[in-house]
């Protein structure tokens, strides 16, 4: 009953009147009495009513106020959290404004505020049963209807056997009525909503799954009432799955009100008012049931909590290596070796052996409750398989124990998995097990009543286990025909179907699901799908939901649209099929689904990606506010749910939020740092994106910068006029495997000389090219020059007459050549073949005319020239003149002699010979180009010369047009002039006066010829003033233009070439490198400091990058990794927009200031033109502001620039949205 002197209230009023007889209580406290004055009293009363509002519903029902609401536990508990907070937070300027704020973020988590809530609902549900109380003298239509609910016990139910017949014809009546059981759950659903519409926020299931739950609780209910054990069974299990809702006497009166009207107004013609009496009789037990498990089941919960952490103190410290046993394992093998019944062993054992004996026993002694378990369960002889199932899962089950709706998902997941295990099943031996191991973990703690709770946890959970097991086998096999009899017409059918009635329910709906009618037909179509594989591959599809529930969280999709969603596919189907074992395996499923997905989406739903979604700086700084320093990096790295996780820093990246995404990298390349320790998350940047270089070089280019200028730090510091650098370039030399990073190949394909001559880039190209690269290089180029220049000696000098009369010359030329073909050539064509085995190997091909080709062959030009000059030298040993003159090098002809190659026998061939020597030469030629590699400077001149070649080619086109032309013009006009009589004779003509290699021998027969003078002036004015200066001009422009940029495209080519040598060294000599860096030794900050590991520090020239400025962020106070880091002070750079408007505001002022004065010296006029000036600056200036175009930044009020609704996707160039350029 409501004391006399309480107050009933609810909603806000309840939260402030509680929330201020809570700072009453704890101000009694005389620790904390005299930190409360005015200002952090009224702080205080504000904190505790955001604590009690998080904490507790008091909107949904009311609450009676009095002295003896809150226990003493309670306030010594939330007392207890504030002088230890004010310890922590003692270095803070206002520690106690720092602690009450901290109370109210960490209230969920905080398992000494349980207490607290206890007592609130306690309040509460007293509160409903005294109404229950109070209403029980009204009148009724049927006996028994206001009957009172027993909320002080829960035993089993005492009903006559006559009363229970009676009670269960009731019900089979009542079910006839309808078609099926489905129909009956849905019209109880009905009735209820009809009673109480507000009801329907407490049905988180969808309507049809809830209906149908509905109909057989209480249809399991009543069928055992013969059997008062088992209903007291079923009942406890009921009120265990509704331990989350807030169960109240009224609202469990509505309930059983409007049951008992529906099921009168169909059954009270053909049964008597005792057995309606009967039935309201169960109606009333389950609902004092439920009152009474709702009352007790904190004390439940708090025990479960305890005593679990207590078993599981130790399972951090023991976990093991990858490559050590499972407790699995070694549970199977002990087993096993039970099963041998070998004896022991009577031989004696020396004390050594014999300690080193009690050594390992001891150190494999099991600590926690899976070891535990799996040791008992051997020595016990009940070790299965589907134990181990469990015992995955056991953990979340107890944490989740207050959590029905998840303990319910984990057993049905649980149920899956067990199905397909093709092993007898029996719980109880879980059970006992499991109480074992809880005895020999907890044996000074242990008493009966943890003996109760855990065995009222587990037999709730058997229970929900016991509902569905031996089901997905026959749903699986009804679900699979049926899909199976499902064609493409059907399905889209279905899909069209689903979002008609999905769109009808939930208009909003349209506004998320804008895809194109094909893509939502995939998703209905991939929906169907994966209910069916949710029964035949459940291991994967737990993994693929919590994957899709996560990619969801990025698509803010709200979780409110699940249920009617599920709603819609199920009415579709019913309307389709008219078998319930099809549309109760398809329900079952697609129901758990979305309780998955939902979860999933809550649970990953952090304020971390809320930030995200929204694109908004100033919310993603204040989520990382509250981020404990410690896990920082973790908040923007990593949201996992289950086995899965996402990362937010790649979903803003990859969705085009891309202010988020460079606040993301600052905020990780920020070195911060206390008194303890530095923080500096490169390591945990790269340890979750090996690949963030190629992933921002294929999504978002313009974030590179942002990432390479956190890689460096400068002390703003120097010393003899030089200044400390620190590169932290480990992570862009060598991956995790100790491989050589793929960063520097992602930087080579992007192409952009900009970002390749930054400085962290230029210094891990320098670093690699001297220390590794360079040697290499500069052997293989010596090879091919020293190839180059025995194929000239061989082919251009010691080849001809003269030369081959000696004997010397002609046993070095074919020395020379034999090197050439069997040294030079093979390692070209092993070359070769190695690329192309690799490509085929990788599948790095690319398509050209039906053809595979390695894509190292477009996209590196000198690989078609080696392998054309490989070519040409295989043909060329195969027409080789010396091998043909072998057996001819006697006879009367000059040069005669053994190794010659002028014998007439090979006089055929020396002509094709010539010219392949020729091609040869100029590929050597090409491929010797690299060696302007080893200056930044040549190679940047080599590859300005190469890049500017098309506008050679343009002026070649445009002159040979010039020459075909005037050659036709001259050849139509029927000349007498020999050198210009035909077409091609006028066209090598004016060719050779384009080229200037024309003698005058013939002017004075073209002087005879004026058209023929004519045309040819003309020709020359186009070609000399015209074709030729367009190209000096186009060259200068093109020059100026690459000129820029030589440097940066130098520096790839470096990569490049590193890239390709990399592919061939040998792992010893890349680990020997980088031990040679050292990056694993901790740099130093300054003399003294030593900093952070993973780079390498330069000492620069001072004047270089100037640094006036500590760009280390050092904080005082705790050390504590759990404490958040305190607000960073943010200098706020105004827009040229924002100036203006101040500037224009101050100008106002100084008017009105001006007209004031000139008013009281009687000047009117000067202040009415001073006031009209003022109307008009003010209103040219507003109107210069608004009217803005789109997309450019307008001033508000507040003078701050703010941009239109322009989505970043829609941007064009790689431009960070909403930022100014």
């Amino acid at each position: 009953m409501t004391e006399p002197s309480s107050k009933v209230a609810k909603g806000e009023e309840a939260v402030l009147e509680i929330a201020e007889m809570l700072f009453l209580r704890v101000s009694e406290n005389t620790q904390l009495a005299s930190l409360f004055d005015q200002k952090h009293s009224d702080q205080a009363l504000e904190e505790f009513a955001n604590l009690i509002e998080k904490l507790s519903e008091l909107d949904s029902a009311p609450i009676a106020i009095s002295p003896s609401l809150l226990s003493q536990q309670a306030v010594d508990s939330v007392s207890e959290i504030l002088l230890h907070s004010l310890q922590e937070n003692s270095a803070v300027p206002d520690p106690l404004a720092t602690s009450l704020a901290k109370l109210t973020q960490s209230a969920r988590s905080e398992p000494r505020l349980s207490r607290l809530v206890s007592d609130i609902k306690n309040a509460q549900a007293a509160h409903m049963t005294a109404l229950d109380a109070a209403a029980g003298g009204e009148d009724a239509e049927v006996d028994g209807l206001n009957g009172d609910f027993n909320i002080m016990s829960f035993e089993e139910l005492d009903m006559p056997e006559h009363e229970a017949k009676q009670v269960q014809e009731v019900w089979s009546r009542f079910n006839s009525f309808y078609d099926s059981s489905e129909a009956a759950g849905e019209a109880m659903f009905d009735a209820i909503l009809d009673a109480s519409p507000t009801l329907g926020t407490f049905f988180k299931l969808p309507r049809a799954v809830a209906s149908m739950r509905l109909q057989e609780g209480i249809n399991q209910i009543i069928k055992s009432l013969r059997n008062p054990k088992q209903t007291k069974q079923l009942v406890d299990v009921l009120g265990f799955k509704h331990l989350n809702l807030e169960v109240t006497g009224s609202r469990v009166r509505i309930i059983r009100d409007a049951l008992v009207e529906l099921v009168a107004s169909e059954v009270i013609a053909s049964h008597s008012r005792q057995a309606l009496g009967s039935f309201i009789k169960v109606l009333n037990y389950i609902g004092g049931a439920l009152l009474y498990i709702r009352a007790t089941y904190s004390q439940r919960l708090q025990i479960l909590s305890t005593s679990w952490a207590e078993a599981n103190r130790d399972r951090d410290k023991v976990k093991k290596a990858s490559g050590e046993k499972k407790p699995q394992d070694t549970a199977q093998l002990t087993k096993q070796k039970m099963d041998e019944h070998v004896p022991e062993e009577v031989v004696y054992i020396g004390e050594e052996r014999m300690a080193e004996r009690r050594r390992r026993q001891e150190q494999h002694v099991p600590k926690t409750f899976y070891d535990m378990f799996c040791f008992n369960a051997a020595v016990m002889d009940l070790l299965q398989d589907w134990m181990f199932e469990i015992l995955d899962a056991f953990d979340d089950i107890v944490c989740n124990a207050a959590n029905v709706y998840r303990l319910q998902e984990e057993s049905d997941v649980l149920v899956l998995k067990i199905s397909k295990l093709d092993t007898e099943i029996n719980l109880d031996d879980f059970k006992a097990v499991m109480l074992a191991s809880l005895r020999s973990l907890l044996p000074k703690d242990w008493t009966s009543a943890h003996e109760e709770v855990w065995c009222w946890l587990w037999e709730s959970v058997q229970s929900l286990l016991n509902e569905e097991l031996g089901k997905p086998a026959a749903r699986a096999r009804i679900l699979s025909r049926y899909m199976s009899s499902l064609d493409d017409q059907a399905r889209q059918e279905i899909g069209e179907e689903v979002y008609r009635n999905f769109f009808t329910i939930v208009p909003a709906g349209q506004d998320y699901m804008k895809q194109s009618r094909t893509r939502l037909h995939f998703i209905a179509d991939s929906v169907m799908r994966l209910s069916e594989e949710l029964y035949q591959e459940p291991y994967q599809m737990v993994e693929e939901l919590s994957a899709l529930g996560l990619r969801h969280v990025g698509y803010a999709v709200p979780t409110e649209f699940f249920g009617p969603f599920v709603n819609a596919f199920i009415e579709v189907v019913k309307d389709r099929v008219d078998d319930p074992p099809i549309i109760e395996s398809f329900s079952w499923s697609l129901g758990l689904m979305a309780r998955m997905l939902v979860r999933t989406i809550k649970e990953g739903s952090t304020i971390v990606m809320k930030a995200i979604n929204q694109n908004s700086k100033e919310l993603l700084g204040s989520a990382l506010i509250c981020a404990p320093r410690g896990e920082r990096f973790n908040w923007v790295l990593t949201v996992a749910v289950g086995t899965q996780s996402i990362s937010p820093l790649e979903w803003a990246v990859t969705s085009g939020n891309w202010v988020a995404a460079e606040l993301i990298i600052q905020d990780l390349l920020t070195i911060r740092a206390d008194r303890e320790r530095y923080y500096y998350g490169l390591d945990a940047l790269f340890e979750r994106h090996p690949d963030i270089i190629q992933l921002l070089c294929t999504q978002a280019q313009c974030l590179l910068k942002t990432l390479l200028d956190g890689m460096m730090w400068h002390s703003h510091l120097t010393s003899d006029g030089m200044r400390r650098t620190n590169y932290y370039i480990k992570h862009l030399i060598t991956d995790r495997n100790g491989d050589f990073a793929p960063c520097m190949k992602a930087i080579v394909q992007l192409q952009d000389p900009g970002i390749a001559v930054h400085r962290v880039l230029t210094r891990v190209t320098g670093i690699v090219w001297q220390g590794l690269i360079r040697s290499r290089f500069i052997f293989g180029t010596t090879w091919l020059l020293f190839n180059f220049m025995l194929f000239v000696l061989s082919h251009g000098l010691l080849n001809h007459e003269a030369a081959q009369v000696e004997m010397s010359s002609r046993i070095a030329m074919f020395t020379f050549r034999s090197i050439i073909y069997f040294l030079g050539m093979t390692q070209l064509i092993y070359g070769r073949v190695r690329h192309i085995c690799r490509a085929i190997k990788d599948g790095d091909l690319v398509t050209i005319a039906n053809m595979p080709i390695p894509k190292r062959m477009v996209d590196n030009w000198r690989e078609p020239v080696s392998c054309l000059l490989a070519s040409a030298l295989i043909i060329m040993f195969f027409i080789e003149p010396v091998l043909s003159c072998l057996q001819h090098y006697e006879g009367d002809f000059e040069g005669s002699g053994l190794f010659t190659d002028l014998c007439p026998e090979g006089k055929g061939v020396r002509e094709v010979y010539s010219i392949l020597s020729l091609f040869i030469v100029a590929l050597y030629m090409a491929l010797l180009l690299d060696l302007a590699a080893l200056s930044i400077k040549l190679n940047a001149y080599v590859l300005v010369a190469i890049n500017v070649l098309p506008e050679l080619f343009l002026m070649i086109t445009a002159v040979a047009f010039l020459v075909i032309m005037f050659a036709t013009c001259v050849a139509v006009s029927h000349t007498s002039v020999d050198a210009f009589k035909d077409m091609p004779t006028a066209g090598m003509r004016f060719f050779q006066i384009a080229a200037k290699m024309q003698d005058n021998r013939g002017m004075p027969e073209i002087s005879t010829v004026p058209l023929l003078m004519v045309a040819i002036g003309l020709f020359v004015l186009a070609v000399v003033f015209g074709a030729f200066n367009i190209f000096v001009a186009q060259l200068t422009c093109a020059h100026q233009e690459i000129y820029d940029s030589m440097v940066g495209y130098s520096i790839l080519r470096r990569m490049q070439i590193s890239i390709d040598t990399m592919q061939t060294l040998r792992r010893r000599k890349f680990k020997q490198f980088v031990d040679s860096l050292v990056m694993d030794e901790p740099l130093e900050f300054g003399e003294g400091d030593i900093g952070l590991p993973g780079g390498v520090q330069i000492m620069e020239c001072a004047s270089l990058h100037p640094q006036n400025k500590e760009s280390i962020i050092r904080f005082g106070g705790s050390t504590e990794s759990s404490m958040q880091w305190p607000k960073e002070e943010a200098l706020e750079i105004a827009s040229e927009d924002a100036r203006l408007d101040r500037l224009v505001k101050k100008f106002d002022k100084s008017l009105l200031r001006i007209s004031k004065m000139m008013k009281k010296r009687g000047f009117s006029s000067y202040t009415s033109a001073v006031t009209s000036r003022m109307g008009a600056s003010t209103t040219k200036t507003s109107t210069k502001l608004s009217s803005a175009p789109d997309g450019e930044p307008t001033s508000g009020a507040s003078g701050a620039a703010s941009y239109t609704s322009e989505e970043p996707n829609s941007h064009s160039e790689c431009e960070i949205p909403g930022q100014s350029k």
